[in-house]
């Protein structure tokens, strides 16, 4: 056994398998225990009639006769504890508020448990009490911890550090759950942001705070002379070098590492359109056609040795660190 209840003349006895014994004069309600009655883990004994709450946060109700205390109200679910007077019965749900219903049908309940959280109920022949604490409504406090970025603020790529901020959360009332608080959202890569930071209490309450910010890609200029752009096609001769000069900004800021240019490749066209016909190939260079910053002409210069295919067309795109890209067409003669 588990528990035990009595009640007027009822005796109830809950088993280690969930299942409920009643015992008494004839007709008591203990007598009438509902057949196939499982999965119970609470009980209540009254004088006229009898509760069990069962696992699923369900009340059964029997006994009480012509009267409606033994008939819990419907879709009552969520309960946590039961209490049975003599005409009436109490539930006390996870939330810790109470419904309550009697021979009348559904009980109205004292304004003074108005924005109190019960922990127990216990109702007896003539009154019911109730043991009570204030109710936590309010969600936990929420602290950044860490580089923040600012709400509707811009970066530059590669200004933001690559580790996000994390949080803290405190709750004085009901404390904080296991599960504690989150920071989702952060992001480097060029683009809208959302930073979120989660935090819920132990009373169900949760708090969140957004940060919204941006960040933008580098100015990429060029590719400078002998070569066009926009679209025009470059006429040069197979197998000779062509330089392609470039310049690289973040903000007003010019760059000069050769780290943030991440490749420049060649794709087979198709002439006249631009449209690839092939995948492209990384573009491999060593000795003067190595990738430099030419600090005399404040250009980055990659010289592109030409394949000698005569009628041939090809695409060549530079790639930067933040996926910026610039790309100019080529006819091969």
């Amino acid at each position: 056994m588990t528990a035990i209840a009595a009640g007027g003349e009822s005796s109830l006895a809950l088993k280690n398998d969930g299942t409920v014994v009643g015992w008494g004069p004839p007709g008591a309600p203990s007598t009438e225990v509902p057949d196939g009655l499982s999965g119970v883990v609470a009980i209540a004994a009254s004088e006229y009639h009898c509760l069990a709450l069962k696992s699923d946060g369900t009340v059964v109700g029997w006994g009480g006769y012509q009267w409606g205390q033994a008939t819990p109200p419907a879709g009552l679910s969520g309960v946590v504890a039961i209490a049975a007077g003599v005409t009436q019965s109490l539930a006390l749900k996870g939330d810790g508020t109470v419904v309550g219903w009697d021979v009348d049908g559904p009980m109205t309940l004292p304004a003074s448990l108005d924005g109190k959280k019960v922990t127990a109920i216990s109702a007896g022949s003539y009154h019911d009490l109730a043991l009570v604490s204030d109710r936590d409504t309010t969600g936990p406090v929420l602290n950044w911890i860490g580089a923040v970025p600012a709400d509707s603020g811009t970066y530059d790529f590669g200004d933001l550090p690559t580790a996000g901020p994390t949080c803290t959360a405190t709750d004085d009332t009901s404390g904080v759950t296991p599960a504690g608080y989150m920071v989702s959202g952060y992001g480097t890569a060029v683009g809208t942001h959302t930073l979120t930071a989660t935090a819920r209490d132990n009373a169900g309450n949760t708090t969140t705070a957004t940060r919204t910010y941006t960040v933008r890609p580098w100015t990429l200029r060029g590719f400078y002379s002998p070569v066009d752009m926009s679209g025009v096609w470059n006429t040069v001769k197979g197998g000779s070098t062509v330089p392609l000069k470039l310049e690289v900004f973040k903000g007003s800021t010019e760059l000069t590492d050769t780290s943030v240019i991440t490749g420049f490749t060649q794709q087979r066209a198709a002439c006249g359109t631009g449209g690839g016909i092939e995948d492209p190939i990384e573009v491999t260079t060593t000795g003067e056609t190595s990738l430099r910053y030419d600090t005399g002409a404040g250009q980055f210069i990659q010289n592109w040795k030409t394949p000698k295919l005569p009628g041939a067309c090809y695409q060549v795109t530079m790639t930067t660190a933040d996926n910026s890209a610039l790309s100019a067409l080529f006819k091969l003669k």
